[in-house]
């Protein structure tokens, strides 16, 4: 963000003399020229893109359902290993999340799981109406054209939960489609930590429907039109973003791909140092035909011990090391003291065991060749002449939960 210092004052500049002449400080022109430049840089190959900003990602997935119709009675399958807001946006519209695995490898929604829920569950399966694949770590889930293909089959909404895979792509069919656009809606988070985000809390939705771009430019303003400020049309929320956020978010926007290159080279230098080690370490899967963003960079042990002694290394070198996502959502305290319900399909092991032995490598666009160096060596301090530890490692066996 320092680096940005010049560009971000200029732009704030602008938008601060804009909002002393017009008294407004929401919306307004810098919002549309937000939207406008992710539209031109998200077109779909099929269609136009619109984007709907508002002021978090966590409003923008309960904007989604919303938006698709879900109500109280309804389910909607959620992968297990995500940050809540996923699911607390369901319970938000009254439906109930139904906890599925992710894939191992990608670590994305199990397809296979969904469709066991589905041969096994008839009773469930008829309250189902939508289903959120979420981009973890910002990798597309490689299964999404088999996944739209069952929704169809279905009557399934599609929201692509893309808060974590800024510019990631996938190609199918020849054609290159961005993270949330190949969906019913998508949704980004815009946080201030994400790929290329705002300075405060931001988010997006992506939609090819004008039908649903226009209910949701209302309901993000309590139900009004831009031209009705005292009639309001739908049950809407206090959702919109801030011109100063939007500036911001363009600035970091503009740098958006060269960030993301940044990301994957990075990415690629760390994936390739541990598998010339052969440590018992494993990365998550990008298929071909994909690329990712690389939000997060995780490594996953084979057991709890082993991910303590990695992180033991690297917390001596001075590395600051993250348990991103600690704790499966079902195991959540608001789930388990009954406060929401949920239902859980399967025994989620994959979820369980990326949770309870991951951790993410620093990963960022000013990251430093010498920096990483410095990472990979105390990985390999962590691992190198501890072939005996490692070996008692493999013996522990992760309880149920």
């Amino acid at each position: 963000m320092q680096a940005l210092r010049r560009e971000l004052h200029a732009a704030w500049d602008i938008i601060i003399d804009e909002a002393a002449a017009s008294g407004t400080y929401t919306l307004g022109s810098a919002v549309r020229q937000f939207e406008q430049l992710i539209e031109d840089a998200w077109t779909p190959p099929d269609s136009k893109i619109h984007a709907i900003m508002v002021n978090s990602g966590t409003i923008a997935l309960y904007g989604a359902l919303v938006a698709c119709g879900i109500k109280p009675g309804d389910a909607v399958l959620v992968p297990a290993m995500t940050f809540i807001s996923t699911a607390l946006a369901c319970s938000w519209v009254g439906a109930t999340p139904i906890f599925v695995d992710i894939t191992p490898g990608t670590w994305t929604m199990s397809l296979e799981a969904v469709r066991a829920l589905l041969a096994e569950q008839e009773m469930l399966r008829r309250t189902i109406t939508a289903v959120i694949p979420v981009h973890l770590y910002g990798s597309i889930m490689p299964d999404m054209p088999a996944l739209l293909k069952l929704a169809r089959e279905e009557g399934w909404k599609v929201i692509e939960d893309a808060s974590q895979a800024h510019g990631a792509s996938l190609i199918v069919d020849g054609e290159t489609w961005r993270s949330g656009t190949m969906s019913d809606v998508g949704c980004l988070s815009m946080s201030g930590v994400k790929n290329a985000g705002v300075t405060e809390d931001g988010g997006c939705l992506l939609t090819r429907s004008p039908d649903m771009a226009d209910f949701l430019r209302m309901w993000r303003d309590l139900g009004r039109k831009p031209d009705d400020r005292y009639g309001f049309h739908v049950p809407g929320v206090r959702g919109r973003m801030g011109k100063l956020a939007a500036a911001s978010g363009m600035v970091q926007f503009r740098h958006l791909d060269k960030w993301n290159m940044c990301r994957r080279d990075i990415a690629a230098r760390y994936t390739a140092a541990i598998q010339e080690a052969d440590f018992p370490l494993s990365t998550q899967i990008v298929p071909e035909g994909s690329t990712s963003a690389y939000y997060k960079y995780v490594v996953v042990a084979e057991t709890p011990a082993a991910r303590e002694r990695l992180e033991g290394c690297l917390e001596e070198a001075n590395i600051e090391t993250e348990q991103y996502y600690p704790c499966i959502l079902p195991e959540q305290p608001v789930y388990q003291t009954g406060q929401l319900p949920y239902v859980i399909a399967g025994d989620l092991s994959v979820s369980r065991h990326l949770a309870a032995c991951g951790t993410c490598l620093p990963i960022y666009p000013e990251l430093l060749p010498e920096e990483q160096e410095r990472v990979i060596t105390a990985v390999k301090r962590a691992f190198s002449g501890n072939r005996q530890q490692a070996s008692m490692d493999r013996t522990e066996s992760l309880e149920p939960a």
